[in-house]
C-alpha cells in the first residue's frame, strides 16, 4: 500500500460532509473525499500494526513538519524563566582559603634550602621564592574549626624547577 495524500480539511468542512454522510445527501465531491480518507484510514493501521513507523514520523505526516521556531516568530529570545538574561556565575563553587578568615595560618619553611641558594636540580640557578601553596584543612566539629597551611615554594630562576 503506497503512502497516502495528505489532506487539509478545515473544521467547518468535515462537519458539514459529517452532516451531509447522516443525511445521505452526499454530493459527487464528497465521494472522493470520502475515498482519499479511507485509503488514509487504512494505512495508517496497517502501518501502526506492524510497527513500520515511528512515533516521531507519525507525528510528523498527522500535524505536518515544524518550520517555525519559537525564536522567529515572537522575534526575540526564547527563555523559560522570564524576561532576565541569565548569567553564568564565575568560579568552580568551591571556597579558597581567603574566605576562611578566622583559620588558623600555619607557615611551613623548606627544611633543606632557602632562597638564594643552588638549585637542587640543575645545580647552577639559584633559588627564588615565589606565593605559598594554600592547603585548608577542615576538621568537621559543631563549630567549624579550620587550619591553612601554607607551604613555601622556592623556584630555580635556570631551570625552572620548582622546589618545596
Amino acid at each position: 500500500m503506497s503512502d497516502p495524500k495528505r489532506l487539509n480539511l478545515p473544521e467547518a468542512e468535515a462537519d458539514a460532509l459529517l452532516q451531509r454522510l447522516e443525511t445521505g445527501t452526499l454530493k459527487a465531491d464528497d465521494y472522493q473525499l470520502l475515498v482519499v480518507m479511507l485509503k488514509s484510514w487504512m494505512w495508517l493501521s496497517v502501518v501502526v500494526r506492524h510497527n513500520r513507523i515511528s512515533i516521531r514520523e507519525l507525528k510528523k505526516l498527522i500535524f505536518g513538519a515544524r518550520t517555525e521556531k519559537t525564536q522567529k516568530v515572537l522575534k526575540k529570545k526564547a527563555t523559560g524563566k522570564g524576561d532576565a538574561p541569565a548569567k553564568k556565575r564565575k568560579g568552580h563553587g568551591r571556597n579558597g582559603s581567603a574566605a576562611y578568615t578566622g583559620a588558623e595560618r600555619v607557615c611551613l619553611k623548606c627544611a633543606t634550602v632557602q632562597p638564594g641558594d643552588l638549585c637542587t636540580a640543575c645545580g647552577k640557578g639559584r633559588l627564588y621564592p615565589c606565593k605559598p601553596s594554600e592547603i585548608v584543612c577542615i576538621r568537621g566539629q559543631a563549630p567549624i574549626h579550620a587550619t591553612v597551611y601554607e607551604q613555601e615554594r622556592l623556584r630555580c630562576n635556570l631551570c625552572g624547577a620548582w622546589v618545596k
